[in-house]
């Protein structure tokens, strides 16, 4: 199954999520506390894959990337850990990662 497979409209899920969760949101709540509880939603939309907050895993490897960090563009291998994954555990096979950043956050985007 590809995600555009799954019958659902992100805007609309996150519509919902705002109404839902607006005292997590108005309190600034931590980014761990709003995946979790958005990833909760993303489980509604399908049984037949895993959703998984801070996983870290390539079947039972460390879950890795290789992209430019450098400033002289040398491409580098990093460990990734995305707060929300969509994915079959202990496959290759991997549907969604959603990174959560607040405003509030202060870190450059």
């Amino acid at each position: 199954m590809r995600i555009e497979e799954l019958d659902f409209d992100i805007n609309k899920l996150i519509d919902e999520f705002v109404f839902e969760e607006k005292e997590l949101l108005e309190v600034d709540a931590s980014e761990q506390a709003i995946s979790s509880r958005l990833a909760s939603k993303f489980e509604l939309l399908s049984t037949d894959w895993n959703v998984d907050c801070e996983y870290n895993r390539s079947i039972y490897s460390v879950k890795t990337l290789k992209y430019a960090l450098s400033k002289n563009g040398d491409v580098e291998e990093r460990n990734v850990v995305p707060d929300i994954i969509i994915h079959k555990r202990k496959t290759i096979l991997n549907l969604l990662a959603v990174e959560i950043k607040k405003v509030s956050n202060g870190k450059s985007i």
